[in-house]
Formats: C-alpha cells, sequence, structure tokens
C-alpha cells in the first residue's frame, strides 16, 4: 500500500497518520486500508487553497461535529492510466443531523458529490487527464436507508463512460456491514472537450 500526502497545499485538519489511526480501530477498514496495491491518502478537497476553492470539505466541515476524518483510497495504477474507481471513508459526526442520529439528505448528496467529482480532480492531478474545470450536471440521488451520524461510512464511485465533454459516474454510499445506504448517478461536464483516456 502508498500513503500519500499533498503537500502544497493547507491541511487544518488530522494529518494523514491521524485520520489512518481513525478509521483502523473499525476492523473493516483496516482491511481496506492495509490492502496491498492501493493508495490511501488524505484527497485534495480536505486541503485549503488560497482561491478559496473546496472550502465545504476543507474547512466548513473539518472537524469533529460534522467529517472529523475523511480518506480516499483506490488501486494504486500504472504512471499513464487513469484511476477508474475510487472509494471514501468518511467519519460523520451529529453536526451533520437532519433527524435525530440521522444524515441530513443534503449532505449525502454532498458526499456523493465529493466522491464521483474525486475522480475527476485525482486524474488531472496526476495528469494523466488535462486540467479543464468540469462541473456537475446532475446528480442523481436514491436513499435507500437511513444514513446514521457518528458513525463511519464509505463511498464507492466509478467512472460509467466517457462521451466527448460528459463523464458519466456512479457511486454507493454503505455502511460498515455493507449495506448500500444510498445510491448515486452523476453527470460531469468539461467545459471545452478534453481528451480522456481510461
Amino acid at each position: 500500500m502508498t500513503w500519500t500526502i499533498k503537500p502544497s497545499y493547507t491541511n487544518t485538519g488530522l494529518t494523514l497518520d491521524e485520520a489512518i489511526a481513525s478509521f483502523i480501530s473499525e476492523p473493516w477498514c483496516a482491511k481496506l486500508l492495509t490492502e496491498p496495491s492501493m493508495t490511501v491518502e488524505i484527497p485534495a478537497s480536505r486541503y485549503r487553497k488560497p482561491s478559496g476553492e473546496d472550502e465545504l470539505f476543507a474547512h466548513t466541515l473539518n472537524n469533529k461535529d460534522n467529517i472529523s476524518a475523511y480518506l480516499s483510497i483506490y488501486k494504486t495504477p500504472q504512471p499513464e492510466e487513469a484511476v477508474k474507481e475510487i472509494t471514501l471513508l468518511f467519519r460523520l459526526g451529529s453536526g451533520l443531523n437532519g433527524y435525530p442520529a440521522t444524515i441530513q439528505g443534503g449532505i449525502v448528496a454532498a458526499l456523493f458529490d465529493e466522491a464521483t467529482g474525486s475522480i475527476l480532480i485525482l486524474n488531472m492531478l496526476r495528469r494523466v487527464w488535462p486540467k479543464i474545470p468540469a462541473m456537475t450536471a446532475y446528480l442523481n440521488t436514491t436513499f435507500l436507508k437511513p444514513v446514521p451520524a457518528c458513525a463511519v461510512v464509505l463511498c464507492r464511485a466509478r467512472v460509467d463512460k466517457i462521451d466527448g465533454r460528459k463523464v458519466f459516474l456512479s457511486a454507493v454510499l454503505e455502511d460498515g456491514n455493507g449495506n448500500a445506504l444510498a445510491k448515486a448517478e452523476a453527470l460531469f461536464v468539461y467545459r471545452k472537450k478534453p481528451k480522456l483516456k481510461l
């Protein structure tokens, strides 16, 4: 496994080691975090940037009451190979409640937007995909079960298809037992036509 850090931005939350320690006590998380050939890192959106982008996950939700720890895990690709699938771990707090002990639905949608968008950002940072802005065109979310607060959840996201400027993705939010809590389909559209490869 490879653990990486993005040193060019400011991390105002947990260090990589602290984030890993936050999850490793959960046996199902430990299995994911110690799997060979996987890269584990704090996602780029968790770092504050001078431009002000990513403030929602880098600052607003980056505390013990909201999302105290957040990691991305993906199969370590070859240098020229795109990351097609990613798993995100979130430690959710009670500050995200809608109903008692239940995460508010808009936050669930934000987790899906974060997960699907992370694939595009990761491939851009790895210089596999071009540095061209892409925006969420739609994010269709289906709620299957209440998402518990004060719990660890994982979100798996993957690229389903690329069609010119359009990147179609899907994602599922699961608990530690593998139960699907919600699912989503997303479309991101690049502002101009990039050359993307999978």
